[in-house]
């Protein structure tokens, strides 16, 4: 049987892995397309289906599949996983060409949690703005997009700066796009100690306990999507 590693181990790999990310960004480098992660292209089998679920996301969300928590209760709550882009440095600068070049594949509901790197890496908002634009159209309306705001006021001295700029980005898209949704990360991770672990040096990473909480927000937000469903089945 796998052993899960300790707490502590956890945050040190974690903050080891985005250092890996970030250095794969640098100018001179091939862009992350060597980022630790996965890249599993939607299934066209599922294109379009709402049983079926699709995961974007950075370190973070590779945390989430390491534990083995997404995957599990993934399956748990009877969804059919889709692929994920999950990948360590992910930036919506990266996402966006990926999700443009497989966009009739994936499935009714994507969940999409970039802005970390962006923050991290001081990338403007505009340019954020641009890249998640590019994701939501790529998507179409005939999908629903999940986006997950981002925690990072603690990785950098004007952090919480930063952190209000990407997100409210990420509140103005959800504001003027009917099929998308936006999922408060930030204030979960304010109101419970301990989320966050204490030996990340980049102060976004999670402990265990920390990352099966975001797991169970994920599945909430597909539980709220499918109790949608079912109502309009009524």
């Amino acid at each position: 049987m796998m052993r899960l590693p300790s707490k502590r181990w956890f945050g040190v790999a974690a903050s080891l892995a985005l250092l890996a990310g970030l250095l794969m960004l640098a100018p001179g480098t091939a862009a992350g397309a060597e980022a630790i992660g996965w890249s599993d292209p939607p299934r066209p089998a599922l294109a379009h289906r709402k049983d079926a679920i699709y995961f974007v996301g950075d370190s973070i969300t590779v945390e989430m599949f390491h534990s083995g928590d997404l995957i599990r209760r993934t399956a748990d709550a009877h969804l059919k996983l889709s692929g994920r882009l999950a990948r360590v440095g992910l930036s919506a600068a990266l996402a966006a060409p990926y999700v443009e070049r497989r966009a009739r594949d994936f499935p009714y509901l994507v969940i999409v949690a970039v802005g970390t790197v962006d923050c991290f890496t001081g990338v403007p908002a505009t340019t954020f703005e641009i890249n998640m634009t590019r994701i939501i159209r790529a998507l179409g309306p005939t999908r629903h997009v999940a986006l997950v705001d981002a925690f990072c006021r603690n990785s950098r001295p004007d952090g919480l700066r930063r952190e209000r700029q990407i997100n409210g980005v990420l509140f103005r898209l959800a504001a003027r796009n009917r099929n998308v949704s936006i999922h408060d990360w930030s204030g979960y991770v304010l109101t419970h100690p301990g989320t966050i672990h204490p030996l990340d040096w980049t102060h976004t990473h999670t402990t265990l306990e920390g990352t099966r909480r975001r797991v169970a927000i994920y599945l909430g937000i597909a539980d709220q999507f499918a109790a949608k469903v079912r109502s309009a089945r009524v």
